[in-house]
């Protein structure tokens, strides 16, 4: 079989065969490189990867499944805070640098109505600014 025609006839076929052998895939482990080196790898396409990888996780014991939850949940939870401080630092980031560009258009002589249109303070804000310089 090859994949050269791309046909849906040869896909369907292959789709086919790729399922047969994934319920005999333990036992011909050999034949599966085999084919990976030949055809469309079995063990990633048509979404057979998250097929093994639950086949993986039935086999594990409760306490060991127990684990593997309990290192997913802290996964998930650094994940959020990492995502979360990111987020925030980057609205900080931007606040800092507008208050930086009124500081300048201030230098510039520029008027506090046109800074709160450029930067997007209110004009108390940049008030403000003008009464610290």
């Amino acid at each position: 079989m090859s994949f050269e025609g791309h046909t849906p006839r040869l896909l369907t076929v292959h789709f086919f065969n790729v399922w047969v052998f994934t319920f005999a895939a333990d036992k011909n482990r050999d034949m599966a490189f085999h084919l990976q080196e030949k055809y469309v790898n079995p063990f990633t396409d048509f979404g057979f990867k998250k097929l093994f990888e639950a086949a993986e996780l039935a086999k594990l014991t409760p306490a060991e499944m127990f684990g593997y939850e309990q290192s997913l949940k802290y996964y998930r939870d650094m994940k959020n805070v990492i995502d979360t401080s990111y987020g925030e630092g980057l609205a900080e980031g931007r606040a800092e640098g507008k208050l930086e560009i009124a500081r300048k258009a201030l230098l510039q002589g520029l008027s506090v109505s046109q800074i709160s249109v450029l930067t997007g303070l209110a004009e108390a804000e940049i008030e403000q600014l003008r009464k610290q310089q």
